[in-house]
């Protein structure tokens, strides 16, 4: 049976015109779909029972089972488990954080990339997932929350442009008007570099932010942290990047995770600063997301000091990059950067 968070607007008004239900009811069951925290079809109380018997007839509306949730005790971030009809684990990270409420969602079970540093690079690759149970994160999330959404991150479980189509239709219904409405500067998209996803992305009228995660200034380096899946070298990455923020108007996120000893000396900061002044026009809106290495059961790398981040990011500063250190959230359940993993 479909699920109904796989139908785009369009196929929905579809349905409803072959089942001799008026079209406008398209629009009242979109907005129990994704504005009224409804709990299945039953809930769309408004709707004729005709309508609600159709609709359960023909579709499933969850396919995502709620199996936990952990809470940090260190600042409310919530990392949520979900188990898809076919046994496979789902987790997204709900991210609280002073006026605005971020929900990180999964985009594959298991990752086909792999990064040595990240938990989820060790889950063996299964399948893609599909729009309806990306979007079901996050409706999922929201229900469970007093608090709106206000920002969706594709940086779960997965590589997001790996699975591009079911991507990009999800990201479609996360910044409709009519679906989740979400504003599109809200929205980022992380990859690891598959440059021709990138520009197919950018001229698809997306609009999302994207995030690159670079985390090397040379290719010798970040063969050490990113495995030969990546078959881009770091120049071409940062040049579909900035190409993409050109071509959206958009910030570009570079995400770097400092590996004690391995990227965070004084000299890859400086490579870094070569490579980047190399690639960008002067006033580009590009920021550099400094992420000390989480913990990683069995993982070879380990995190930096503070006074060696911090060095590392004056450095960047100092020759007119914006960069930041960005603070962990929900270390302590695993929901940290590079932490979900089943």
């Amino acid at each position: 049976m479909k699920h109904i968070y796989d139908l785009t607007p369009a196929e929905l008004a579809e349905f409803c015109e072959k089942n001799g239900i008026e079209r406008y009811r398209s629009g009242q069951i979109l907005r129990w779909m994704y504005r009224r925290k409804a709990d299945g079809f039953d809930d769309f109380n408004d709707l004729p029972q005709k309508v609600r018997g159709a609709l359960k007839g023909a579709f499933q509306f969850h396919t995502l089972k709620f199996s936990g949730a952990q809470r940090s005790a260190l600042d409310g971030t919530i990392r949520y488990s979900f188990t898809a009809g076919d046994g496979a684990s789902v987790q997204a990270v709900f991210l609280p954080q002073g006026g605005r409420n971020s929900v990180c969602i999964s985009t594959q079970v298991g990752c086909p990339v792999g990064c040595y540093f990240c938990a989820s690079g060790r889950v063996k690759f299964a399948r893609n997932l599909t729009r309806g149970e990306m979007l079901e994160q996050i409706i999922q999330a929201a229900n469970r929350s007093s608090k709106k959404i206000s920002g969706v991150l594709l940086m779960g479980m997965g590589e997001p442009l790996l699975n591009y189509d079911n991507v990009s239709s999800a990201l479609s219904a996360i910044v409709n008007e009519d679906e989740l409405g979400i504003g599109r500067r809200h929205v980022t998209v992380s990859t690891a570099g598959f440059v021709p996803q990138i520009n197919k992305l950018a001229s698809s009228g997306a609009g999302a932010r994207l995030a690159i995660s670079l985390h090397a200034p040379d290719d010798a380096t970040r063969k050490k942290l990113v495995p030969a899946a990546v078959p881009y070298t770091v120049a071409e990455i940062v040049s579909a990047g900035l190409g993409y923020a050109r071509a959206t108007g958009s910030r570009l996120t570079i995400e770097y995770i400092l590996a004690a000893g391995v990227n965070d000396t004084l000299q890859s900061a400086q490579e870094l600063v070569k490579l980047l002044q190399g690639c960008m026009k002067k006033n580009e809106d590009v920021q550099i997301n400094l992420i000390a290495c989480n913990s990683v059961e069995k993982s070879a790398f380990a995190s930096p000091s503070k006074k060696s981040a911090d060095i590392f990011r004056n450095l960047l500063s100092r020759h007119g990059l914006v960069a930041i250190v960005r603070q962990p959230r929900g270390k302590d359940i695993r929901a940290a950067c590079g932490q979900l993993g089943v």
